[in-house]
């Protein structure tokens, strides 16, 4: 005899084939039960689907791991540069107005040369 147990314990293929050999049942209704206990949150059937898939592993030559790092450092190179551009770019943006007004006084200093220059 089969128990809830033997049900609830049993992964897909031992509880197909209890209920094939023990029990005899036909693969329609073996799929049936096999469904069933799929859908139960105690069974080692439905932990098995329901579990997070395994870690997976690439297996790669030491030439595909050099081209990576290599590719890794230049990356951050690449990052380093951006993160000091937008760095460089901020305290130019907050300088602006200091520097606008110095660009001005500039202007206005060649402006009035001039105008000196055509009064006489």
């Amino acid at each position: 005899d089969i128990t809830y147990n033997d049900l609830i314990k049993s992964s897909e293929d031992d509880l197909r084939s209890i209920l094939k050999e023990d029990c005899k049942l036909k693969s329609k209704a073996i799929m049936r039960i096999i469904n069933i206990i799929r859908e139960l949150p105690e069974s080692m059937i439905y932990k098995i689907y329901h579990q997070s898939p395994p870690i997976q592993y690439v297996v790669i030559s030491p030439e595909e791991h050099e081209a990576i790092t290599k590719t890794k450092k230049e990356s951050d190179r690449i990052n380093n540069v951006i993160s000091n551009m937008s760095g460089i770019i901020t305290k130019l943006i907050s300088h602006k107005p200091s520097h606008q007004n110095y660009i001005n006084q500039q202007f206005d200093a060649i402006i009035e040369s001039v105008n000196i220059r055509r009064n006489e």
